[in-house]
């Protein structure tokens, strides 16, 4: 063996011998015990803050591993508060011979189950701050660190200024210290509480980061930070100038909008969603003042709102946006088959009244309305819409300029009998109003054509003026038991104006030369002051009536000078008396087809008649039989007033007068539904009929007035078409003796004052 050999030999020897002497001796040195207590002790002058360890244990290889466990370090604020880090387990790589020198060079550390309870109070100043370690000189040791890795970390963050509290957890992030650089690297996830039902629902973002703190100057450098939250990617990189001062630059792609839906607050989720969402972005200013700026792109979006039943669809188009405007807009899109563009632009938004300058224009059909929402299903439409819309001023108080139209458009389920057709529009927005300049249609063979204004969009109110040469009631008015749909929604508009119709028919009558105003709400119609000429005279009535059963309808009709044989037969199917009648009549009733009108139609009334006659009014002949005068056919009168009640379809006539060529009638009581007559009927004859009368009953004695004239009083019962009569004796002495006086007269002065209010105006 050569002696360059032996002495290689035996410098091994001597080296395996110093470390195996320098492993003893550590040994011997650290025990877990005065590990721990060491630990302890340097952490704390480290941190210059109170460090707890529970135990500690310790391997040897050439590098000595100290496990520490159960750390905790107090709040800086009080010692009895939570802690605001506890570490289950802490491992320490040091490298053996710089020990042996008297120096720590920790190689590394790995903290396992951390949990970290970081504030940051109204001085902005953060608690977790004395945590970053520093370089040190130690009574035994000189201590260094390198770096600090993190397992199944979990953080707490509470901010006094904004009262915010956020949660990270699981953390995995390694931490390099060169001097005073400190650079983070890894993955964790956080959960944002949101904010209810306003914006922000509940989230939790997974996020790796790249992110390097200088300590000295508190710069921020982000290299690399992206957060997700299925389907939203976002991605930053730049840098926060001493914690304040911000550079940022981001990019935001939400891959598939559908994913997103519940991801939104209960009161902004949507039925339905989809498309794609890229945007870039770039944040300035301060933590505190941040200013945002951006563009964003949307290819295919698809939103359909709670409570419509159908999407708007493929929306394209981009928009640029600051923290206090959105710039730049141009959208372009369908509803159906109808397309829409959008253009402008809103400013301040960091306002309580932001401002408009938004273009909007559409181009399609009404086809793609139907069923739009709950109320508006059973609604049928077609015909083209085209409009273009400006709105300008703000939020609260919008301004809008543009124009709309529909050309041959049909409308149909919305309460009238026959649909819309012809629909033709032609309208300009002037602020907050739609002036219409033509709007005409047919609704079967009625026509109309008016002009007008709308008002509140949002319950849409238009005012009109229309002309029609053709209304036929019968087509605008449901049947009961017909084709058509009950429940058909009415048209969720107010409608108010005046309307001149040339010819009115429909439920057997008709009107010429209308002329009324008018108010349509949720399906009522209500008609007021409504002159028309109708059976040979003039009319004037009130129509109030609901689409939806089962409110009545009701009719305040006055007339002045109509054919009485044409008005009673149409209402209460007696047509056996002619002349000019003049009176009024309040009807009341459910179902307006003939039918349903005897069934159902009740009514109070009183009218006159004049120069008129009845035929083969059977009541009438044999009260004048029974008095002696022969069974007459016809009675010629000058005047007739009555007044009745209808009550289901059947009239019944209450008090009445009659001057007649026989005498004059006044009657008390009334004719019931049953035909059943229970009245009291004053005669006072003519001086020709009164000898017939006495001739006829000369066993009595009746009353003479100073004209000559008897005065007989007769009670009627029995059934209206088989009457039976008896004198009134006791009315009879009463006369007689000069109780009863000028009743004819003075009922006949009640039913005049009675008809001059009815038909005031009228005329």
């Amino acid at each position: 063996m050569s002696k360059s050999v032996k002495i290689i030999i035996a410098a091994l020897g001597a080296i395996l011998l110093l470390t195996v002497a320098a492993y003893v001796a550590v040994s011997s040195y650290l025990t877990p015990d005065r590990v721990r207590r060491t630990a302890q002790q340097i952490a704390s002058q480290t941190l210059d803050h109170p460090v707890n360890i529970g135990g500690a244990r310790l391997s040897f290889g050439f590098r000595i591993a100290i496990s520490v466990s159960d750390i905790s370090i107090p709040d800086i604020e009080a010692a009895d508060q939570e802690p605001m880090l506890r570490i289950g387990e802490a491992r320490l790589n040091i490298d053996l011979f710089p020990l042996l020198r008297g120096k720590i060079e920790i190689g590394s550390i790995d903290l396992v189950r951390v949990d970290v309870s970081a504030k940051r109070d109204a001085d902005k100043n953060l608690n977790i701050a004395v945590l970053v370690p520093k370089q040190m000189k130690g009574p035994e040791f000189v201590i260094s660190l390198s770096q600090l890795r993190i397992r199944s970390g979990n953080f707490s963050y509470y901010d006094a200024l904004s009262r915010s509290e956020y949660q990270i957890r699981d953390i995995n992030q390694e931490i390099t210290f060169k001097r005073s650089l400190v650079s983070i690297k890894g993955d964790l996830r956080v959960s944002v509480p949101g904010n209810g039902n306003r914006i922000l629902a509940k989230q939790e973002i997974t996020v790796s980061n790249a992110i390097d703190y200088d300590t000295g100057s508190r710069d921020i450098t982000i290299r690399n930070v992206k957060a997700s939250v299925d389907p939203v990617l976002a991605s930053l990189s730049g840098s926060v100038k001493k914690s304040e001062a911000l550079d940022i630059k981001g990019e935001v792609t939400v891959s598939d909008m559908s994913r997103l839906a519940n991801r939104l607050p209960e009161a902004y989720r949507m039925e339905k969603m989809g498309g794609t969402l890229r945007s870039s972005l770039s944040v300035l200013g301060t933590v505190s003042k941040p200013e945002i700026t951006g563009t964003c792109r949307l290819e295919g979006v698809t939103v359909m709102p709670k409570g419509m039943n159908r999407a708007i669809e493929r929306t394209s188009g981009d928009f640029s946006f600051s923290t206090r405007s959105i710039n730049n807009i141009d959208l372009r899109g369908n509803f159906g088959k109808t397309t829409f563009n959008i253009k402008g632009a809103v400013t301040q938004l960091d306002t309580r009244e932001p401002l408009l300058d938004v273009q909007a224009g559409v181009d399609g059909n009404l086809k793609d309305l139907e069923s739009l929402t709950e109320a508006m299903k059973g609604i049928t439409m077609s015909g083209n819409i085209t409009g273009s819309v400006s709105v300008k001023g703000t939020t609260k108080k919008p301004r809008y300029s543009g124009s709309v139209g529909i050309q041959g458009a049909l409308i149909d389920g919305i309460g009238l009998e026959k649909p819309i057709t012809n629909l033709n529009i032609k309208s300009r927005l002037l602020d907050d109003v739609v002036r219409v300049d033509e709007c005409r249609g047919q609704i079967g063979r009625s026509d109309f054509a008016f002009t007008g204004s709308v008002s509140d969009f949002k319950k849409p109110v238009i005012r009109l003026n229309n002309n029609s040469n053709l209304i036929d009631l019968d087509e605008l008015l449901p049947t009961n038991g017909g084709s058509r749909d009950a429940a058909a929604k009415p048209l969720p508009v107010t409608l108010q104006g005046s309307v001149k119709i040339n010819r009115l028919t429909g439920l057997n009558m008709e009107f010429t030369g209308i002329s009324t105003d008018f108010n349509y709400v949720n399906g009522i119609v209500d008609v007021r002051n409504c002159r028309a000429q109708a059976f040979d005279g003039q009319v004037s009535l009130d129509f109030y009536y609901d689409s939806k059963k089962p409110e009545p309808y009701r009719i305040n009709a006055r007339m002045s000078s109509v054919q009485a044989q044409k008005v009673g037969q149409r209402f209460i199917g007696f047509d056996r008396m002619t002349g000019n009648l003049s009176g009024g009549v309040d009807f009341r009733g459910n179902g307006l087809d003939k039918r349903s009108v005897q069934a159902n139609m009740n009514g109070t009334g009183s009218v006159k008649v004049v120069n008129g006659e009845f035929k083969n009014f059977v009541f009438l002949g044999k009260l004048l039989d029974w008095m002696g005068m022969g069974d007459r056919k016809t009675v010629t009168f000058s005047d007739f007033n009555s007044g009745f009640t209808i009550a289901n379809g059947r009239a019944s006539m209450d008090d009445w007068t009659l001057s007649s060529q026989a005498g004059d009638f006044l009657s008390r009581g009334s004719i019931g539904l049953n035909g059943a007559v229970d009245m009291q009927i004053s005669i006072t004859l003519s001086r020709s009929n009164s000898d017939i009368v006495k001739r006829y009953h000369g066993d009595w004695i009746f009353f003479t007035d100073k004209d000559g004239r008897t005065v007989i009083d007769v009670i009627a019962r029995g059934k209206f078409d088989s009457p039976t009569f008896t004198l009134d004796r006791n009315r009879i002495k009463e006369r007689i003796s000069g109780r009863i006086k000028t009743e004819f007269e003075k009922k006949t002065k009640e039913f005049e004052s009675k008809l001059k209010d009815v038909i005031k105006g009228l005329k």
